[in-house]
């Protein structure tokens, strides 16, 4: 049986944290970020890749489009480093993010607002597409937050989820204001995916799965998925 999986040639021998697609079927362009300040990018569905050049050397941890226009992009990083791009990757900019904690995800809702997550409840959203930066950091947790996504969508918009240390999970409808959730987890917890507003995982540390049917008020672990 031939291997599945074919390796591409990066450009970088550094390490290489998060990638990001477009999401889009008109195009192909996906983004990488890593270590010494590494972000690369692929035009062709991830066949080739080239080495941008950001002029940073920190920790990069997460990349994301802005809004619809795939010239803008933002990552994210240690030690409160963020950079953006208007033009492609061509040139980037340091943002002044106000904080020295290092950020773990970027979101982008619309091409006006951007959230990020970070440690010791840190938590930052932007307004103007990533140029100016508000600290909303929570007030009642120092975790980390490490991932922030989409939990499914009601009349108003999207849900948002962002897991955390402890097996915490927060969820908003309004992007200013988050609500705690118990995930029957002490694991600290760095991925969530959800089909709808209802249905979705968590990951975590030590092989942790959880699961929950009712958008976060019972969850499940693997061993029941497995039952099912």
């Amino acid at each position: 049986v031939s291997d599945p999986w074919v390796e591409q040639i990066s450009g970088t021998t550094n390490n290489i944290n998060c990638l990001e697609n477009s999401g889009r079927s008109d195009t192909a362009v996906t983004y990488g970020a890593g270590d010494n300040g590494t972000v690369i990018r692929s035009q062709d569905q991830g066949f080739t890749w080239s080495v941008m050049n950001t002029n940073v050397t920190g920790k990069l941890n997460s990349v994301e489009f802005i809004g619809t226009d795939l010239n803008n992009v933002i990552a994210v990083g240690n030690s409160g480093l963020i950079i953006l791009t208007t033009n492609g990757g061509s040139n980037w900019s340091i943002v002044n993010s106000g904080v020295t904690k290092n950020l773990n995800s970027v979101y982008s809702l619309n091409s006006f607002i951007t959230l990020i997550a970070g440690d010791d409840g840190t938590f930052l959203r932007s307004s103007d597409g990533g140029l100016n930066w508000e600290n909303r950091s929570l007030s009642d947790t120092t975790a980390d937050l490490n991932k922030i996504g989409q939990m499914g969508s009601w009349f108003f918009g999207p849900i948002l989820g962002m897991v955390a240390d402890n097996g915490t999970l927060y969820r908003t409808t309004n992007f200013l204001f988050w609500d705690s959730i118990a995930t029957g987890t002490d694991e600290d917890l760095y991925e969530l995916k959800f089909k709808n507003a209802n249905s979705g995982y968590v990951t975590g540390d030590n092989g942790t799965i959880r699961y929950t049917t009712d958008g976060g008020t019972n969850w499940y672990s693997d061993l029941f998925l497995s039952s099912l």
